[in-house]
């Protein structure tokens, strides 16, 4: 789990060493392949951010469908979504909305992306309500 903040002296900036770990259990981990640095984690929604390292050669064999709407960009590398067959290479940024099947994927040259994922308020109510009835 992430380390604490350090903060310069001038107090401008905080810096964050955050480690790498396997893909935690809350998204169906510890999946073979993948890194992930955790940046940030909403506790009242799940969403959150994070950097996410597909070694080469990584391969996962089934689409993926989920309740948040996530955003990425490629910092380095490629990944290949074959349900779609399209390739994004470095600089490329996505944005699926919640309920948006994508993957399977791969990388054969491995890949480094920035994901952001969110709830719409609306969307979020609603799964609230519903849990209290």
């Amino acid at each position: 789990m992430p380390k604490g903040p350090a903060t310069n002296a001038d107090m401008r900036s905080t810096l964050f060493d955050y480690s790498w770990g396997e893909v935690g259990r809350e998204r169906r981990g510890p999946i073979p392949g993948i890194k992930e640095q955790l940046l940030a984690v909403d506790p009242e929604t799940g969403a959150y951010t994070r950097i996410v390292w597909f070694e080469p050669g990584f391969k996962f064999d089934r689409a993926l469908c989920h309740e948040f709407w996530e955003e990425l960009y490629i910092i380095d590398g490629h990944v290949m979504d074959y349900g779609t067959n399209r390739l994004y290479t470095k600089g490329a940024y996505a944005l699926r909305p919640a309920g948006v099947p994508h993957g399977p994927f791969g990388t054969d040259l491995g890949c480094t992306i920035l994901e952001t994922t969110w709830f719409d308020k609306n969307w979020y109510e609603k799964k609230i309500r519903e849990e209290k009835e």
